[in-house]
């Protein structure tokens, strides 16, 4: 069975979860959502391609339940998103 993950992360977020000898344990491979053993990828799979737009709107583009937000949450998200949507290569 391949594994995918659920969650995604920044590579600065992913860098965080190291030890202080460069490794990850199996706790701070769990806080990413990652099994023991680590499959072979994991650490791209878990990594954003791109950096949509600032870590609140990317947050709700990835890793959010829409259906636990509150109309006013999303009316407060919608500058940040249309920025996304409509921004030129």
């Amino acid at each position: 069975m391949e594994w995918k993950p659920k969650r995604f992360f920044t590579p600065e977020q992913v860098e965080d979860a190291m030890t202080s000898r460069g490794g990850f344990s199996r706790v701070s491979l769990s806080k990413l959502g990652v099994p023991w053993p680590p499959p072979k990828g994991w650490r791209k799979a878990i990594t954003k391609k791109e950096t949509v737009c600032d870590d609140a709107a990317s947050e709700v583009l990835i890793n959010d339940d829409p259906s636990k937000r509150t109309p006013e949450e999303w009316y407060a998200l919608i500058p940040k998103l249309s920025q996304w949507a409509f921004k030129t290569p």
